[in-house]
């Protein structure tokens, strides 16, 4: 599930025509690299703290491990009830950032033809996409009344898909450098080495991730290819409306 929990870094990226005037690209691409920096630096601290609080048998047994590490601290528990609300809070912080990223990639394939160009349609004042805004509003909302039971499958097919989309990102950005060898705008730090080591990550995050299923239950065909097969259908449909 990596490809999913981690995710939400880019989504600076996806607004980036809705910037302000005085913030240039690079200024918002070193946010997105600030993103990782600090995300990396506050889960290792997290885990090393928790590390140093209990034995980690006793913490791997625990329904909220973090939250059962924190609970020693004190003989309420009232630390661990602390990090319970931050855990909240940081967890509707990264749904937020999925919508926003959500709602931009409708836009974007609204103005490719995929979808209704409805979706393409921006918000006079705001200068948002606040038909693409809504439509994931509603659909996330119904997701969360779908019940416990839905969270996992659907986490799995978001983590297959995030997973493929990288990979096929680093493999257009090999082609593009490839088309146009002078431009910086293709330049990565490290050049070749650097793409096609995290090119053999991503493929292998999306081989786990898409076969991953298949190897808790073997024998069923996965709910997950079953909704990513509909999720297509639909698109589909979409893109002929």
């Amino acid at each position: 599930m990596c490809a999913m929990l981690l995710n939400g870094f880019q989504s600076a990226l996806y607004v980036i025509e809705e910037r302000a005037p005085d913030v240039s690209v690079r200024a918002a691409t070193l946010c997105m690299v600030g993103g990782i920096v600090g995300a990396a630096i506050f889960y290792s601290a997290i885990i090393l703290a928790a590390g140093r609080m209990m034995p980690w048998r006793e913490i791997l047994s625990a329904h909220l491990p973090a939250v059962a590490a924190f609970d020693v601290l004190s003989p309420t528990g009232i630390v661990g009830k602390i990090i319970l609300l931050v855990s909240i809070a940081s967890l509707a912080k990264t749904w937020n950032a999925l919508l926003l990223m959500a709602s931009r990639i409708l836009l974007a394939q609204a103005r490719a033809g995929m979808v209704p160009a409805a979706f393409g349609r921006l918000n006079e004042r705001a200068g948002a996409p606040s038909n693409a805004i809504l439509l994931v509003t509603f659909v996330s909302i119904g997701g969360m009344l779908l019940g416990k039971g839905a969270l996992i499958p659907i986490i799995n097919m978001a983590t297959i898909c995030i997973a493929m989309i990288l990979v096929l990102a680093l493999v257009v950005l090999l082609k593009l450098r490839r088309q146009q060898p002078k431009s910086p705008g293709y330049a990565v730090p490290g050049g070749l080495t650097t793409i096609l080591v995290c090119l053999s990550g991503a493929v292998l995050m999306a081989g786990f991730a898409f076969f991953g299923p298949l190897l808790q239950n073997p024998g069923h065909l996965p709910l997950e290819w079953m909704l990513m097969v509909a999720w297509a259908t639909l698109g589909l449909v979409l893109s002929r409306v």
